[in-house]
């Protein structure tokens, strides 16, 4: 029975922390960023991601895809041309910008 006791006790304390580390790492609203296509680095992540980054350095603008609220896709954009591609192709030259 001791064990037991023991084992829920250190169950809540680990489900305490968590909460407060979650808790703590929060930014006050709960939310995630708005699309924002002109940025390289939505807020509140940690690294920029290489290719939007790329994408910017090279004159391009970066749009976000969301679904639920989430960025699960970013497209690196010519607005002189119109043209798109997957940030990630375009960096690994997939896909070009630039008409032939």
């Amino acid at each position: 029975m001791k064990t037991f006791r023991v084992q829920v006790v250190g169950a809540c304390v680990f489900c305490v922390l968590s909460v407060l580390t979650l808790w703590a790492c929060n930014d006050g609203d709960g939310q995630l960023p708005h699309d924002d296509p002109g940025r390289a680095n939505p807020e509140g992540a940690g690294l920029a991601n290489p290719a939007d980054t790329k994408c910017i350095e090279q004159g391009y603008r970066v749009e976000y895809l969301w679904r639920d609220g989430v960025p699960v896709r970013s497209l690196c954009v010519n607005d002189r041309t119109g043209s798109n591609c997957e940030a990630w192709a375009w960096f690994r030259e997939e896909c070009s910008l630039d008409p032939s």
